[in-house]
């Protein structure tokens, strides 16, 4: 498995994009964007490798569920209560400098 594809989140980037409804040329301030988002839910997508989650203060709930992810990690989301990962193919899960959990 090349590097390139298990850093794969195109996905992530093109949500995040639609969720704020930010143009491509409004999507320079990240930061601000992850803001604003409260709830993750990308369950039954087929996603595959790896997922990083990182830098999202106030992101209360994840839900990764029913993909074909082999790790997930989790850094810095600081409100971040419920994480669910059923039914992936799990090798590792990593949860780092989240306190609400």
């Amino acid at each position: 498995m090349t590097n390139q594809k298990y850093e794969n989140q195109v996905w992530l980037t093109n949500w995040l994009k639609l969720k704020v409804k930010q143009e491509e040329k409004d999507f320079n301030n990240l930061a601000s964007i992850k803001e604003k988002i409260r709830t993750f839910c990308f369950i039954q997508q087929d996603y595959t490798s790896k997922v990083v989650i990182k830098d999202y203060p106030n992101l209360k709930q994840l839900n990764l569920g029913n993909n074909k992810l082999e790790e997930i990690i989790i850094h810095n989301c600081s409100n971040l209560k419920l994480v669910q990962v059923i039914y992936n193919k799990l090798t590792k899960l990593k949860i780092e400098n989240c306190p609400s959990i």
